[in-house]
């Protein structure tokens, strides 16, 4: 059910893969990227082990002989040449989404439980105007799951920096429109035009975010 809707919600030619926040059985780490969690423990080592497993296989799904896929910068995984992505976890998923770079430049995904925020994170996360119609918790998660998969999408086009104030979202029917709250956001939007969107059920929320090569 998961896996349907997120391919939904993925753009063209784009490769899946998704499974539980624990390996299977048998999958090991490259030594690459067991070096990421030499001071990790439970929960973190386990969910880091899942997301590569569905990462190792979206690679294998794309054809692509398997190696490892380290940290890089801002812990964000480096890719083979001709390859972008991005990997996923909550509580009970894990989940990685790959591409071609010759179809795009970039790609983020992110899967989020459907959970309150207290009102002081909710103010960290969605500006004045995204508070104001926020009328449930789902409504929150949405608008946080979908600005973690844009800043994934957007960390390697120059938007490292970007912070969730940054950007502010907007609903317009099946479609999410996207701003910048400052002028350097509004820069880097125009320059990568990201296109974004959203699915979900009834505990989980997903978002997609890419930018065509």
């Amino acid at each position: 059910m998961v896996r349907k809707a997120v391919l939904n919600c993925a753009p063209p030619g784009t490769v899946l893969a998704i499974g539980t926040d624990k390996p299977p059985a048998g999958f090991g780490l490259h030594a690459d990227e067991a070096q990421a969690l030499a001071r990790a423990r439970g929960k973190r080592r386990r969910q880091f082990a899942a997301g590569r497993a569905c990462a190792h296989r979206a690679l294998a799904d794309m054809g692509r002989p398997q190696q490892a896929i380290p940290v890089g910068m801002r812990g964000a995984p480096q890719w083979p040449p001709g390859v972008v992505g991005s990997i996923s976890h909550c509580d009970g998923l894990a989940a990685a989404l790959l591409g071609r770079s010759r179809q795009y430049q970039a790609l983020g995904l992110d899967v989020e439980i459907v959970q309150p925020l207290s009102r002081a994170a909710q103010a960290l996360v969605l500006t004045p105007t995204e508070q104001a119609h926020a009328r449930n918790d789902r409504v929150v998660i949405q608008h946080f799951c979908a600005k973690e998969a844009l800043y994934k999408c957007l960390a390697s086009q120059g938007g490292s920096g970007l912070e969730f104030l940054d950007v502010s979202l907007r609903q317009d029917g099946d479609t999410w429109v996207v701003t910048g709250t400052n002028t350097a956001t509004n820069r880097l939007l125009t320059s990568t035009a990201p296109q974004l969107r959203l699915t979900h059920g009834e505990h989980w929320v997903a978002a997609v975010a890419w930018c065509q090569a």
